[in-house]
């Protein structure tokens, strides 16, 4: 469409349909005579469209204007918004308005601000190096400055692979590196090990290290407060990231008698396999457990999935079983192709689907039909977590009989699906009556099929 039929037709149009086209239109970097067509939408002053523009314009002169409007929700947005990209406005408008934002000390537009991914690389650097404006803040504010930016997507900067701006990826990697300078110059207190923790978990690896990781894990050693050792060993987990996994140093984190080392190897390895597995539950238990399921390589072949799933049920920490849940999704939406591989296996769901049917046709486990043996539990859902507690715990019974058999794979098997499923119910919010009812009569069937099998294993 021609920019001047598109001006007229947007200086006609319902505020919100103004307001979708500025958000479309920015999404597909296809700019129409934006400043032409953003300086006859900010003639209409109306509150909708200014909000889009705020957001979604790409015009310096729109933004200045809008933001001496001084309507504070507009300031925020034009502080969230498209307009402060370093390539579109020049750093120096920021510069004015800071100064008076930082001694005001208007937390809400700040923290709009560094959350921003299209904030200048430079006002993050100036931060992290607490460089002029941010050199008068007090520490718990500057603290505070810095954890916001915890969440800004420019920390995680990957390069596509069409990227060709060297001086856009110079900018980033400056931000970065300032970002992990922290870690060898913040106070050694919990509340900079919170920040460094969070900031830590963000950043991509920066190599050639501009710290020395083994020296300054030093700093985050021995804290006077027993309180921080737990954060202070994040501290030191999140900076083995610096070190190359093919070093010297990486191999030998795997039996470091820093426990932080061998999470951090556990997390980074890229060859895990089974014998991998056994070695680190033996020695760290869970805590291996946590740290692996951050290993995307460890989900890369259902054997290894299949393995961390067993041991993440028969964990006493609920915990794990939900990163594990989380991590799985993750992984199938980044790595489908690990997955294609167990597309033809039935789901447990469609196996669980035939059980339901079962319990509809009253089918009898050692004499007693399913329906008799639910009814209580279908009778009064607030007695669902202790029913479905005592299902788990006759599950752990049967799981024991089956060990001490030394065999029934298979219904081993079926063993740790319903554990799985009993797993989910337990996360399930309990507002669906239906689907939470559905859920406790297959878990009574598949109790049922269970000791169906156990009878034929042992017999």
């Amino acid at each position: 469409m021609e920019s001047w039929s598109e001006k007229y037709r947007l200086a006609h149009s319902e505020p919100s349909v103004v307001y979708d086209w500025l958000r479309t239109n920015r999404e597909s970097k296809k700019p129409l005579n934006s400043r032409e067509i953003e300086e006859s939408l900010l003639s209409r002053d109306d509150p909708i469209i200014n909000l889009g523009l705020a957001l979604f314009g790409i015009d310096i002169d729109t933004g200045k204007q809008l933001y001496e409007k001084g309507d504070p929700t507009i300031q925020k947005a034009v502080l969230s918004g498209t307009i402060i990209e370093e390539e579109l406005l020049s750093p120096f408008w920021l510069a004015e308005i800071l100064p008076g934002l930082l001694a005001n000390w208007e937390i809400d537009k700040l923290e709009a601000l560094m959350r921003n991914r299209h904030i200048p690389d430079s006002v993050l650097v100036d931060l992290y190096r607490r460089n002029k404006p941010f050199a008068e803040l007090e520490e718990d504010q500057w603290i505070l400055l810095c954890t916001h930016t915890c969440w800004n997507e420019r920390l995680a900067f990957k390069r596509p692979e069409d990227f060709c701006d060297g001086e856009a990826e110079y900018r980033s990697g400056e931000c970065i590196k300032a970002a992990w300078r922290l870690f060898a110059t913040m106070p050694t207190t919990v509340e900079a090990a919170n920040l460094l923790i969070a900031l830590g978990k963000k950043l991509p690896p920066a190599y050639p290290s501009i710290i020395d990781p083994m020296t300054i894990m030093q700093r985050w050693q021995s804290p006077e407060d027993d309180r921080c050792a737990e954060r202070f060993e994040i501290v030191r987990t999140c900076l083995a990231k610096l070190v190359l996994p093919s070093s010297k140093h990486f191999k030998a984190f795997e039996d470091h008698q820093d426990p932080a080392l061998r999470k951090a190897f556990y997390m980074a390895f890229q060859h895990p396999d089974l014998a991998f597995i056994q070695k680190g539950f033996e020695r760290d238990g869970e805590d291996f457990l946590g740290a692996v399921l951050f290993n995307d390589r460890a989900f890369a072949n259902s054997e290894l999935r299949h393995d961390l799933e067993q041991r993440c049920i028969r964990s006493d920490q609920e915990d794990l079983w939900y990163v594990l849940r989380q991590r799985t999704e993750r992984m199938e939406e980044l790595h489908p192709d690990w997955y294609r591989q167990e597309e033809q296996r039935p789901s447990l769901n469609d196996r669980l689907d035939e059980l339901e049917d079962m319990i509809q046709s009253g089918f009898e486990i050692q004499g007693t039909k399913t329906g008799d043996m639910l009814s209580p539990l279908l009778r009064n859902t607030e007695d669902v977590t202790k029913e479905l507690e005592a299902i788990m715990k006759r599950v752990e019974e049967i799981d024991l009989q089956l060990t001490e058999t030394n065999g029934a794979t298979e219904t081993q098997r079926v063993l740790i699906e319903m554990q799985s499923k009993i797993k989910n119910l337990y996360g399930l919010k309990l507002t669906d009556r239906k689907q939470l009812l559905w859920g406790c009569g297959v878990l009574g069937l598949g109790i049922g099929v269970i000791i169906g099998y156990l009878a034929a294993s042992i017999g």
